[in-house]
């Protein structure tokens, strides 16, 4: 069972592929912006962001 903290984690990620994507644009929405930037602030955020980028770039270069 999800938390809250887990719930709010996940549409935040839901959000940010969206928003990349150019399906929603957040400027529209600025609670939701709001949420994704503190999200994204997290450094938890940052650890696991710079982690997956590192696996994607080097499986690029293979």
């Amino acid at each position: 069972m999800f938390s809250c903290a887990a719930a709010r984690s996940a549409s935040r990620g839901v959000t940010r592929r969206l928003c990349h994507s150019g399906r929603i644009r957040l400027g529209e929405y600025l609670g939701i912006a709001a949420s994704v930037a503190r999200g994204e602030a997290r450094p938890a955020f940052r650890r696991a962001f710079e982690a997956q980028l590192a696996v994607f770039t080097a499986a690029s270069r293979a």
